[in-house]
């Protein structure tokens, strides 16, 4: 008569353990990452119609045998579902959180996530978040108005290709992002052929 939540042990590290040891990651191992990643959510998403709403690199293991797991869906949402309160809306890491997610999206669908993966990735190759203080209130700020900076220009072995991809996976507004996963997918494959030839 007693309820429990069972889940798999997975064996391995955040990436955020992995980025504090190393400083910053290998660009095409971080490409590789969101072509995994996107096609995990873009699953979710057609099938389920959810969202993560939390990604970040504590929310990212990378294990052993070299697979990449999501972890940590407490946070996520079902499209055209009411959100249950509204603290419930401003929940998530300032650092990685999507804009319309801070402005109250009553309604937020798959292209937050696409946001915070870019903002994840930024963090992950350059070793610096995209928009940050000490304050959290001064991170939201930042991220309602401030321009997204340019990761090469923050870490010279990042490309200005990968570099733009995430600056159009972080734009402030939804129809300026990528419009589906398929998409962002494709960009990414040209660049890890432009950087495999160069």
């Amino acid at each position: 008569n007693n309820y429990y939540l069972a889940m798999n042990y997975v064996e391995g590290e955040g990436l955020d353990t992995l980025l504090l040891r190393q400083g910053s990651l290998d660009q095409v191992w971080v490409l590789d990452l969101i072509i995994r990643i996107a096609d995990l959510l873009d699953h979710v998403w057609r099938k389920f119609g959810a969202i993560h709403r939390d990604i970040k690199p504590a929310n990212i293991m990378a294990t052993e045998d070299d697979k990449i797991v999501l972890i940590d869906w407490g946070l996520a949402h079902i499209y055209n579902h009411p959100i249950e309160n509204d603290t419930d809306i401003t929940f998530g890491t300032p650092e990685y959180i999507c804009p319309v997610i801070v402005s109250g999206e009553y309604n937020p669908d798959y292209r937050t996530d696409i946001y915070s993966l870019g903002a994840t990735c930024f963090h992950l190759v350059t070793g610096q978040f995209p928009f940050h203080s000490e304050n959290a209130e001064e991170v939201i700020d930042l991220v309602l108005n401030d321009e997204v900076p340019c990761a090469h220009e923050v870490n010279e072995d990042v490309s200005p290709e990968f570099s733009k991809i995430l600056m159009k996976m972080m734009q402030r507004h939804y129809d300026d992002r990528y419009q589906n996963w398929g998409s962002l997918v494709e960009d990414i494959e040209k660049v890890k052929m432009f950087i495999s030839l160069s």
